[in-house]
């Protein structure tokens, strides 16, 4: 596969920054959601396991967005 380039006409960059706090946010609901429901260790370890993956999931996503963020707008 080709690295295909892409412009963007009717994205300016409030709205590309709209978008990535969009997700931003939805990422910290789900990573805070999954803290609310934490299984027990002890009594499933496939759960636990399940849920853990889930959780990681979602916590490497939302540290590669932040990242993603600095890059595109170094200032904020």
């Amino acid at each position: 596969m080709s690295d295909i380039t892409i412009t963007y006409d009717y994205l300016g960059e409030e709205e590309k920054k709209d978008i990535i706090n969009t997700q931003l946010r939805d990422l910290e609901s789900a990573h805070f959601s999954l803290l609310m429901i934490q299984p027990s260790r002890l009594s499933d370890a496939n759960i636990y396991q399940q849920w853990e993956a889930q959780k990681r999931a979602v916590e490497t996503s939302l540290m590669a967005l932040r990242v993603k963020k600095g890059e595109i707008f170094p200032n904020g």
